[in-house]
């Protein structure tokens, strides 16, 4: 198994880039609410192809992967979300740790009936991506 995650990113919440005429983190036309372990988790597909997650670090959402989005999609069916407590999504808990995280997006996994996936993964994204490779309750391919 192999998971790709990666530290020392830098981005702006606010900022967009205008090359994009995707409204990422706020795309009405794809964006969807899933109800998952007693909150309401907001995610976003694009593209056709295996399955490859994108997971954001902590204080981030789905914008902040934009330029991750649009270069992977022609290639994956790429899945985001914003994690828990982080963008669209509630927080819905006193206290916000790693296993809920994964559990969350372990029911965003079943909830779409992903035989398999591949991860990527930013900061606390590649976390959550090597805790959901411990855990095994979905298939990693990369």
């Amino acid at each position: 198994m192999f998971i790709l995650f990666l530290t020392g990113y830098s981005y702006s919440q606010e900022k967009s880039d205008p090359r994009f005429e995707t409204p990422y983190g706020d795309n009405e036309s794809v964006g969807k609410y899933l109800e998952v372990n007693n909150t309401k988790f907001y995610f976003e597909e694009y593209g056709k192809g295996e399955p490859l997650l994108l997971i954001h670090g902590n204080g981030a959402n789905i914008k902040s992967m934009e330029n991750q989005i649009e270069y992977f999609k022609s290639k994956y069916r790429v899945i985001i979300a914003d994690s828990r407590g982080h963008g669209k999504s509630e927080l819905k808990t006193d206290s916000l740790t790693y296993n809920q995280i994964t559990k969350d997006w372990e029911g965003l996994v079943n909830y779409l009936e992903l035989d398999s996936v591949n991860i990527l993964g930013w900061s606390d994204g590649g976390i959550i991506g090597i805790k959901m490779g411990i855990r095994q309750n979905s298939k990693i391919k990369k």
